[in-house]
């Protein structure tokens, strides 16, 4: 209709034609009224109708933008702009198309970068995505993170940390003391929790001491099928946890005294080293107290975690891994820091050996290699050690490589024992059971 024949025919026309015709902008109300055939009574119909037609309008126009809100992505945000060129989510729409496409530029670095090392991106930054972009779940699984990756991620329990308690003032005679040493973020306190996990199946028994509570915590973090690993320990302690293993066919159990050391004594190594004042009353005790415990009689083993991730990556003093290790190395080969007394084996642990790629050459080349190249120091004071006193692994360095599993973002693992197992393993090798136990020293 055009808006000739609608003025001329305003008294017989229903009032839907009208109301529509003043929706589509043919004619308006006072064109209507000015013909003089429009009764008050139809113009309040006209009314009545105009404002349904317009309520129903934001009412879809609502519908329409809560299922592009709902799908969330750039195509349901434009099929929205196409229905409601005007609607009164537009400028709303466009925003978000702007904000997905940035997201869009961003994704595929962030999906290579986990097809390389799945821990290369943090936690918050994953949540992040999979809140902005619906359909990064699907990228994620298709790259091969697990599903039950993906909802630990998404239930974000909160990190735990751990006190270790209160350092003991000696270690009884008459057993073995293992020591893990390691600087910050190295790895060998999940290390150990996977031991601990894993040596419930070997007889594991936690004597009682200082460390009880701490053992205990670890220990338990990978009863989770997906565990959240923990916050690292900050803390300048060194911490004895005295515990017992034995096989099913023995009579004696085997007593570890194990020494976790904290990533700060390297600090201790490097302030020595220089000749510097140590930064803290309770480095200097740390310090001692790790000497006291290295004098002892008790044959010793050692394992020197190093982490294959961090390589050369600076620290807030800009010292690297090697810094510290060196530092740790120069003070073995000093003639007053024989702290290797009493020692039966070296072992270098090279953790996160999931993330070395190996292809085709041989694994114990590529360690090798890894290992003179960045931490040709140690390695060299700790061979001439060995050789110095064949006593020590029959005059070699050993090697082994650690995993904990995958670990994806940080801090969620996807447990694989194997190599915890291994660790254990070299425990029962070189610790022989014996019929005095540390368990009847504590508890007596």
């Amino acid at each position: 209709m055009d808006r000739v024949f609608i003025l001329n025919n305003v008294g017989n026309l229903p009032e839907e034609q009208l109301g529509e015709s003043i929706i589509q902008g043919i004619v308006t109300m006072v064109e209507l009224q000015e013909t003089g055939d429009l009764s008050y009574k139809k113009r309040q119909a006209i009314d009545n109708y105009i404002r349904g037609v317009r309520q129903k309008e934001a009412e879809n126009d609502k519908a329409a933008w809560e299922q592009a809100r709902k799908l969330d992505t750039k195509e349901s945000y434009r099929q929205y702009l196409t229905d409601y060129p005007s609607g009164q989510f537009f400028e709303d729409s466009n925003e978000r198309i702007s904000e997905l496409e940035k997201f869009d530029a961003d994704r595929d670095i962030i999906i290579c970068q986990l097809k390389e090392n799945p821990s290369s991106v943090s936690s918050d930054d994953i949540r992040m995505y999979l809140k902005q972009i619906p359909t990064f779940r699907r990228d994620l699984v298709e790259i091969g993170i697990p599903d039950k990756v993906i909802d630990k991620l998404i239930e974000n329990p909160p990190l735990k940390s751990f006190d270790l308690g209160k350092a003991p003032d000696y270690i009884p005679d008459g057993f073995t003391e293992v020591y893990f040493w390691g600087v910050p973020g190295s790895g060998k306190t999940t290390a150990l929790a996977s031991i601990l996990n894993t040596a419930e199946e070997y007889g594991l028994k936690l004597a009682s001491s200082p460390g009880l509570d701490y053992m205990t915590q670890l220990k338990n973090i990978f009863d989770d099928k997906v565990p959240i690993l923990p916050k690292r320990t900050d803390t300048d302690v060194i911490q004895y946890l005295p515990f017992t293993l034995k096989k099913s066919n023995e009579k004696n159990s085997r007593s570890v005294s194990l020494i976790e050391l904290s990533g700060e004594v390297f600090e201790c190594f490097y302030f020595h080293n220089a000749q510097k004042d140590m930064p803290s009353l309770q480095h200097k005790n740390t310090f001692e107290t790790l000497l006291k415990f290295l004098d002892s009689n008790n044959p010793k083993l050692h394992f020197f975690f190093i982490d294959y991730e961090v390589s050369k990556r600076k620290d807030k003093y800009n010292r690297t891994q090697s810094d510290y290790l060196n530092a740790a190395a120069s003070f073995l080969e000093s003639e007053k820091g024989d702290i290797l007394k009493k020692t039966e084996a070296i072992y270098i642990v090279v953790t996160k050996s999931d993330l070395i790629s190996f292809k085709d050459s041989d694994k114990s080349v590529v360690i090798n290699k890894y290992l003179q190249d960045n931490f040709t120091s140690l390695i060299s004071s700790l061979q001439t050690k060995c050789k110095n006193k064949p006593t020590i692994n029959n005059g070699n360095l050993l090697g082994v490589t650690f995993s904990l599993g995958k670990v994806y973002f940080d801090n969620i693992c996807s447990f694989d024992n194997t190599s915890a197992k291994n660790i254990i393993d070299i425990l029962f090798r070189r610790i022989q059971p014996s019929n005095k136990s540390l368990l009847n020293v504590f508890n007596n």
